[in-house]
């Protein structure tokens, strides 16, 4: 059933379907991913060997003849 004035085409509607599930599942994600990123900075802070900055190497990378300078832990 076409109308006069619309004229939204398939292809049109599946774009904007598309647009619409990716930004919602996007959304509804976030307070998830949010939390689960500030519980990994907390654990990682407290109790990571390799987050401590004391812990952590300046040296070269050997593995061609160029001596890139690199961070390592």
């Amino acid at each position: 059933m076409k109308t006069k004035n619309a004229k939204l085409s398939r292809r049109d509607f599946l774009k904007v379907a598309g647009v619409t599930g990716g930004a919602a599942a996007f959304l509804g994600s976030l307070p998830a991913a949010k939390e689960a990123i500030a519980k990994v900075n907390l654990t990682a802070a407290d109790q990571s060997f390799e987050a401590k900055p004391e812990n952590q190497l300046y040296t070269v990378c050997l593995q061609c003849n160029t001596g890139c300078g690199i961070k390592v832990k």
